[in-house]
């Protein structure tokens, strides 16, 4: 697994923030079902993954570099849906799968502390809230 979370304190208490690395891994995990088909989606490309996680496309090839060689991630050229061209595309490994999902796991049980706007403080599920935040979706999806 990518090195450990980087942390801050703030005044509110401890600001957990994911690496590249592990952003990638993320997002690589929500795109794997893409490993054995012939036309891939853009979001694997360095430019959809550098959309994805907020960086600098130029960027993608460094942190690609380090996950490869990790075993995590492989690359690959493939047929961009939309696009003549192939495009060097990355897919996870086996090994980059079950580090994603460990990942993954990890995040859903951290602890949320929210304050409302009349002071009182709630301590929520991390996975509470993707869920809270899916159904959201779904109501405003629904209403148009």
């Amino acid at each position: 697994m990518p090195k450990d979370n980087s942390t801050k304190e703030t005044q509110g208490g401890v600001k957990i923030r994911l690496t590249i690395n592990e952003k990638i891994l993320l997002h690589l995990l929500s795109n794997y079902k893409f490993r054995e088909s012939r036309e891939a989606p853009q979001t694997i490309t360095q430019k959809g993954i550098a959309e994805s996680v907020h960086i600098r496309w130029n960027h993608v090839p460094r942190a690609m570099a380090k996950l490869m060689e990790m075993d995590y991630v492989f690359e690959k050229f493939s047929h961009i849906k939309g696009k003549t061209r192939r495009q060097k595309t990355y897919y996870l490994t086996d090994e980059g799968i079950l580090s994603a999902k460990n990942l993954r796991e990890k995040i859903l049980g951290w602890e949320v502390y929210i304050k409302r706007l009349d002071g009182q403080i709630l301590k929520l599920n991390f996975e509470y809230l993707c869920n809270l935040r899916h159904l959201w979706i779904i109501n405003l999806r629904s209403r148009r």
